[in-house]
């Protein structure tokens, strides 16, 4: 495809140096190239920022930002947007790794999205291959695993099921960003707050129905996969009822700081 737009790749780091080069590597290796990587560290104590500056010597494209600690991934994430302006932003993070042709298959359906609605917001997400710590395959499908029915999201009610896109496979347009700056107390995380304010100006939700990266799983991800069958254990449900209670408030809160919806509506939807 014809390479003519520049996306903005935003990266938030903090300790990540365990699995950070592999990810910088699959960033160099995609087939489309026409990006700019900027990235933003959270106050690392590991090697993360050595790695960042080696990788940044390398690569022209590759930008770390200096700016004050956030204090958590969403912020970090949230002002990396802040702070760059692109025709397009990704999210990515620092332990994956990107398929070849992550970015090109992304962008063909952004166009495809932009030809048929244009001047709406629109972000395109994928599904992703689970993998453990060592990249071995824990489930070729993120949906399946999650049993995510990405068909059931056509109103805004329907995402009091939750969110529906994974951010490190978002790509998404400049309309996006005037709608989701400045972040709320109600914000919980970026891809959540991204994907609500979007569809909350009917915006365009387009799955890409085929992984385009490796989702590791290891003992520190700050959000990660499991499966469908775990999580709707009647032993899981009891044990981590509180936890379920709490996740579900702070979602409602934080759909409700974006567009009214009734505890009614949002419970209605929640259940079905």
């Amino acid at each position: 495809m014809k390479q003519t737009t520049n996306i903005a790749i935003l990266l938030a780091t903090y300790n990540g140096a365990r699995y950070l080069s592999e990810q910088m590597d699959s960033l160099i290796a995609q087939t489309y190239s026409n990006w700019q990587l900027f990235i933003h560290d959270d106050g690392s104590q590991d090697d993360t920022t050595s790695i960042l500056e080696r990788y940044e010597a390398m690569d022209t494209r590759i930008h770390v930002l200096h700016y004050p600690i956030q204090g958590d991934a969403c912020r970090n994430f949230m002002s990396l947007m802040n702070a760059v302006q692109a025709p397009y932003y990704m999210f990515c993070d620092q332990d994956d790794v990107w398929l070849p042709d992550k970015i090109e298959r992304e962008m063909e359906l952004m166009q495809q999205c932009e030809q048929q609605y244009p001047n709406k917001p629109v972000i395109v997400h994928s599904d992703l291959q689970v993998v453990d710590s060592g990249l071995r395959t824990i489930s070729p499908s993120f949906w399946e695993y999650e049993n995510i029915q990405i068909e059931r999201y056509q109103r805004w009610e329907d995402f009091s099921h939750g969110c529906l896109t994974t951010g490190c496979t978002m790509l998404f347009n400049d309309k996006i960003k005037a709608l989701t700056l400045p972040v709320t107390n109600s914000t919980l995380m970026h891809d959540e707050w991204v994907t609500l304010c979007a569809i909350a100006q009917d915006g365009i939700i387009a799955p890409l129905r085929c992984a385009t990266m490796l989702y590791r799983q290891h003992s520190d991800n700050t959000l990660g996969a499991q499966s469908s069958a775990l999580r709707h254990s009647l032993t899981y449900l009891c044990s981590h009822i509180g936890q379920i209670i709490r996740a579900n408030i702070d979602h409602y809160k934080q759909m409700k700081a974006i567009r009214s919806i009734s505890v009614f509506a949002y419970l209605k939807h929640k259940l079905l």
